[in-house]
């Protein structure tokens, strides 16, 4: 793929240098160019950028050379193209996105051309335009929702130009837009804003500038003149280190090198309705700004109640510590300082409160919520993370500081120097500057050169400027009182092999370079090793991009959450009890051997038979501190699952839940469940389940007319039937599940979020992928995973990490610092109930009819994701066909039902979506009879149904 961008990028490059227009790489691919001389490895695209002026330039370029298989998408040449970006595009190949679900636009490879367009220095105006823009964008782009995201001032904005086309029209409003927004000279501003609404990013112009070259793979690419500094307001401080690996950014495509995209996109027109996909699109972004107007005001009252419960958190742990913040700070002990101020960290450096870089988080980025710690208290903080080399986690904090209005004290106006001097240093050594950073060095004031950043920047630059053996010397002198403090430090490492390198000992330089590449994940440094003496070895997964370890310790939410894990591990061993890791919590123990590190209680699945010996032996044990939530226990507990609880801790969601009991943070523990074999029985225990759930479940606003009456008969019967009603009816049906896990035909398991008539919520199973187990170590100790788990290609539903990992958000307390009753008695809740809280309950009927139509939505993109599947199917099993049918004609159903292990978790993910998918008739044939004769008909019958749904499939 990265071949097929090389040639795009030398084909632009070409007609640029032939027209003279100038052009710039930008966002990663600028990284690449600084960091890689190349492609950032794991990046699947390049982006430009070009101003207003030379895009229409380069435009008509393009209308003159008319390269072969090539596209220029724009919204001036094709009305219905979905962006504001103009896309260069290789015709014969395939790169789908989401925003190809209409076919509006052509969708081969892609180079993403963003405009640069003048914007004034006034901050209003500015503001301005990005709402308008917002708007502009919504009228453009169908696919995702823009004006949710405008400030306060301008959120009428969307219902005034609303109103205005139902006058007007579409066009019209769009072109009286685009008069408005895109009206200023180049000779009347000094900045440019991003022509993306996704992120609307505005640069001083002179940071464009004339076009610095770098190398970029076998080719020089043009950045920005100012290129460290465009790369630091992007990305922050940390910009040069190489990301972890599950932090990396990558888009979802569909990628086909070999098969141009109109191969796709004629299924895409049998399958999806055009006309009924857009009104679902549009119909989501009214929703949206509805339900982001309601939530909003409600939704920063509730970051206020966090940031209170965040600060009395804090100053217990900073009170029953005894810390001494000031003689922490003369004795220089600033890893101590950061990890008492751990919790703070954890919470303040979230996208809830300060956003982030994406598309849903832009309001919040750019209107941070600062958690008001005390600016004594936040000096030694900022101090101490930047001493450390946590620049960027001190950068983000001191914005959301800054924006709270309020003047900052003299320690913090002195903390906003010192990075601003260490940009300017690290810029000009990184730059190959050495004197201008050797000048800026010295301006340091003495008692900041201990700061950890400018002891890496400084020995550095003490290698380039040694030349006598006296120098070398002195220098090597330095490096090792260093590494003696810092003998992992890969940075104080390269260092090292630098200066044996300067001296001509290039083995010795190696063997050091060997140890420092696995300790750093410095892209620079390790770009300047590669360059010396070729690539070998690993950057380091480990270190956090700014240079800190990874702390090997589980945090205490972990912390309890391993220990309930070996609890019920050792009650199962004991009591000769059946269970497996399940979902991510499985995933991450195999692939890992880590939790997610996410505020999450992981989960464990178990029949519901072994779930009555769990509740009977938990019982029998009666562990101080523990609780074991059921249905059959807590007469307002919803779900089949179990809930394994340490009380001594404090779970506290503050939707859906009764708050008249503690459950303490828990471990899940899911249940397997089998379907009855009498389908009367069945359709009587769906009744009840209903029954059941209707007392503790909120109704959803997409709910029917009949579901919402029988939702409110259901109330009223359990309410009559009281406590012991509720769980005398709890324990009937967890007897039914129990007897029909015995079930010895049933051949499939359910893993259920709700009702088993809810088939949207089902997770399905054959009951021979948990017959077989494996071991998984999760940091020091074996647990048992299904041993599908190993053999799983298709993860759609899982995977490590992602964008809220390790936050516990805001609409729950978990926390290992506070009893239930000590978090009642001092964080003021009252503020949620004001009447603010009258327009979020509002806001919710809202979020019920977007969720719905994000299902509709992902069925859009899944049915694209299909296609290509199918086309992946076909290469896997087409040379197995003739084995596959022998094997039929031996009667060997489980063997091929093995071998199309693949396909068939493929036709469960796509029946989720309430899609079929086969690639071969006679093996759809073969594998749905496979699965009748396992006692799986239910599945089968499903995929022949959906199947039978689509006309022409």
């Amino acid at each position: 793929m990265h071949e097929h961008i090389l040639g795009l990028l030398h084909e632009i490059d070409e007609i640029c240098r032939k027209y003279e227009i100038t052009y710039y790489a930008a966002g990663g691919t600028t990284i690449g160019a600084a960091r890689h001389h190349g492609f950032i490895p794991w990046d699947d695209d390049a982006d430009l950028y070009m101003t207003r002026e030379n895009f229409y330039r380069f435009r008509e370029a393009f209308r003159k050379e008319q390269p072969k298989d090539r596209v220029l998408e724009c919204l001036d040449d094709n009305p219905h193209y979905p962006g504001t970006i103009p896309r260069y595009i290789e015709e014969t190949t395939t790169t789908l996105g989401r925003f190809h679900c209409l076919n509006t636009c052509s969708g081969g490879l892609i180079i993403d051309i963003f405009i640069l367009d003048p914007i004034p220095d006034d901050p209003q105006k500015q503001e301005e335009h990005l709402a308008k823009f917002n708007i502009y964008s919504d009228l453009v782009v169908p696919y995702y929702v823009y004006s949710h995201r405008n400030n306060n001032g301008y959120y009428h904005y969307y219902e005034y130009y609303k109103k205005k086309i139902k006058h007007q029209g579409r066009e019209s409003v769009l072109r009286e837009l685009e008069e408005e927004l895109f009206q200023y000279k180049e000779e009347d501003c000094s900045s440019y804003v991003l022509r993306w609404a996704t992120l609307p990013s505005i640069f001083p112009k002179e940071m464009m500038g004339e076009p610095v070259y770098l190398p970029f793979e076998d080719m020089e690419i043009p950045v920005p003149s100012k290129w460290w500094d465009y790369l630091y307001q992007l990305y922050g401080a940390d910009w040069m280190y190489v990301p972890n690996h599950e932090e990396a950014t990558q888009h979802v495509f569909v990628v086909n090198m070999e098969q141009p995209y109109t191969v796709y996109t004629s299924q895409i027109d049998r399958f999806i309705d055009k006309e009924e996909a857009l009104k679902d699109y549009l119909l989501r972004k009214d929703l949206k700004v509805e339900e982001e107007k309601l939530r909003r005001p409600w939704y920063e009252i509730l970051l206020q109640v966090n940031s209170d419960y965040v600060m009395y958190v804090q100053k217990k742990i900073i009170r029953e510590h005894g810390y001494n913040l000031a003689e922490m700070m003369k004795s220089g002990k600033y890893r101590d300082i950061v990890h008492a101020f751990e919790f703070y960290l954890e919470n303040q450096c979230t996208p809830q409160f300060l956003g982030s870089m994406r598309h849903s988080l832009w309001y919040r980025y750019k209107n941070p919520v600062f958690i008001q710690l005390e600016d004594s208290l936040l000096s030694y903080l900022l101090y101490a993370l930047i001493a450390v080399g946590h620049e960027k986690k001190a950068q983000n904090i001191l914005k959301a500081r800054k924006f709270t209005g309020i003047n900052l004290m003299e320690e913090l106006k002195n903390i906003e120097q010192l990075l601003y001097q260490m940009k300017n240093i690290c810029n000009a050594y990184y730059s190959g500057r050495l004197d201008e950073a050797q000048k800026a060095l010295e301006r340091v004031a003495d008692k900041d050169m201990h700061v950890l950043t400018l002891r890496r920047v400084s020995l550095l630059m003490a290698v380039e400027k040694a030349v006598l053996p006296t120098e070398f010397e002195a220098v090597e002198e330095m490096i090792h009182a260093a590494l003696k403090n810092d003998p992992q430090d890969g940075e104080f490492l390269k260092a090292y092999g630098d200066l044996l390198y300067k001296q001509g000992k290039i083995q010795e330089a190696k063997a050091i370079y060997e140890k420092a590449v696995p300790l750093t994940n410095n892209g620079m440094l390790i770009l300047d090793i590669k360059e010396k003496i070729g690539f070998f070895g690993q950057a380091s997964s480990d270190n956090s991009p700014d240079g800190l370890e990874k702390t090997s310790h589980l945090s205490p939410f972990e912390q309890v959450q391993f220990e309930l894990l070996k609890e019920i591990d050792q009650i199962c061993n004991e009591n000769s009890i059946e269970y497996v890791l399940y979902g991510k919590t499985a995933t991450q123990a195999y692939r890992y051997h880590t939790f997610e590190r996410d505020y999450k209680n992981n989960t464990i699945v178990m029949t519901a038979d072994n779930a009555l010996k769990f509740m009977e032996a938990v019982k029998k044990e009666n562990r101080q501190d523990r609780y074991l939530s059921s249905m059959l226990t807590n007469a307002n507990h919803v779900l089949y699952d179990l809930c394994y609880a340490d009380q001594n801790t404090l779970y506290f969601p503050l939707n859906d839940y009764d708050h008249s009991q503690n459950m303490g943070i828990y471990i899940r523990i899911k249940i397997l469940r089998k379907k009855g074999s009498n389908r009367m029985k069945n359709y009587i225990m769906r009744g009840l389940e209903s029954l059941h759930e209707s007392y503790l479940v909120r109704i959803p606003a997409t709910a029917s007319k009949k579901e919402r009456l029988i939702g409110k008969i259901g109330k009223g019967i359990m309410k009559i039937s009281g406590e012991s009603g509720r769980k005398r009816l709890a324990g009937y049906l967890f007897k039914y599940i129990s007897d029909q896990a015995l079930h010895p035909k049933r051949k499939e398991y359910f893993v259920t979020n709700g009702n088993i008539g809810l088939k949207h919520k089902n997770e399905v199973y054959p009951v021979k992928n948990f017959n077989k187990k494996e071991s998984a170590l999760l940091y020091d100790y074996q647990f048992p995973i299904p041993a599908f788990i190993a053999k799983r290609k298709y993860s759609y539903d899982e995977g490590a990490g992602g964008a809220d990992a390790g936050r516990r958000g805001v609409f729950r307390f978990m926390d290992t610092h506070l009893t239930y009753s000590e978090f009642l008695n001092n964080i003021d809740l009252s503020p949620l109930y004001g009447p603010e809280r009258e327009n979020f309950e509002k806001s919710r009927s809202y979020t019920d009819r977007v969720r719905l139509l994000n299902r509709q939505i992902g069925r859009y993109w899944a049915i694209v994701c299909r296609i290509d599947d199918t086309m992946k199917m076909k290469e896997e099993y087409g040379p197995l066909k003739a084995k596959i049918k022998l094997l039929y004609q031996q009667k060997k159903y489980d063997t091929i039902l093995d071998m199309l292990w693949d396909y068939d978790e493929l036709v469960s993910y796509y029946q989720s979506f309430k899609l079929g998918f086969y690639f071969d008739k006679e093996i759809l044939d073969i594998y749905c009879n496979c699965l009748k004769i396992n006692e799986r008909q239910e599945k089968a019958d499903r995929l022949l149904e959906y199947i039978g749904q689509e006309k022409d499939y």
